[in-house]
């Protein structure tokens, strides 16, 4: 018998599929009815997904968020939930093509990992679990949500400058826009990822009696912090705008991704969990 958390998690996946195929049809076609039905299924999919991360909370008796299938499937859900958010705010529709679909291909990523649940290590029965990890994942959520931003102003200015633009893109929201959006989202993940270091930090201290010691994960989420830190200077003090800043933004993500995920199969002899 499929266990209840896992049952959640398929109507989920099925979930965020139909949805992002719906929130591209609105981009495409700008169809107010699939418009409609787009945010109800995605907030379906979002419930279905909050009742597997409960569900399996209770069967394991602590918080879903240790494995790789855990964390992924958890940041999915925070993905999901800061964009109906920005879209209840916004009424922007349209960053919904982006947004829901790689919510889908992370929830995709995760069904394909171990789904097995494991008593939890001792290092991990501390109070630091849902705190750091929250945190960071908190971090990596805005993050992914500035990247989405920065990635629509980038298609978006190239194919205006072009003159040949698709009808697509004259849909989208205004430029500025995607760039004031793109610069709120860093500021609000720059704080979150501050505190994800300084959690982390606190945690290595009660776990290995050192608050630093150069482990891969916390090296990459220094390098992170530094290329946002590097952004809100040229932002801020030399000014740049525009298509420089939006790379940044791009960099800085994909520092975060290396940083949740591909540190993680470089097998690090202290952090070896998410």
């Amino acid at each position: 018998m499929i266990q209840p958390d896992i049952l959640f998690f398929l109507i989920t996946l099925a979930g965020y599929l139909a949805a992002s195929i719906l929130y591209i049809a609105i981009l495409t076609t700008r169809n107010r009815a699939a418009g409609r039905l787009a945010v109800w299924i995605l907030l379906g999919a979002a419930i279905a997904h909050a009742a597997a991360f409960i569900t399996r909370w209770i069967s394991t008796g602590h918080l879903p968020m240790v494995s790789l299938f855990e964390a992924l499937s958890f940041y999915a859900l925070l993905v999901v939930v800061a964009y109906l958010v920005v879209e209840k705010l916004y009424r922007f529709q349209a960053i919904g093509a982006f947004l829901t679909p790689m919510a889908f291909v992370t929830v995709a990523m995760a069904s394909t990992t171990t789904k097995q649940s494991e008593p939890l290590a001792p290092i991990l029965a501390s109070v630091w679990l849902p705190i750091h990890v929250a945190i960071s994942l908190t971090a990596y959520t805005v993050f992914t949500m500035a990247f989405v931003l920065a990635i629509i102003y980038l298609l978006q200015e190239r194919e205006l400058k072009s003159k040949k633009a698709h009808t697509v893109f004259y849909r989208l929201p205004p430029l500025q826009t995607m760039e004031r959006l793109a610069h709120t989202a860093v500021a609000v993940g720059f704080p979150f990822m501050t505190l994800s270091i300084a959690t982390g930090a606190l945690w290595a201290e009660q776990a290995w009696g050192s608050y630093w010691s150069w482990d891969p994960k916390q090296t990459m989420a220094l390098v992170t912090w530094l290329i946002y830190a590097f952004y809100f200077h040229l932002h801020n003090v030399v000014g740049w705008r525009g298509r420089r800043v939006s790379w940044l933004v791009v960099l800085g993500f994909a520092s975060v991704v290396f940083t949740f995920v591909g540190v993680k199969f470089l097998n690090p002899p202290l952090h070896n969990f998410i």
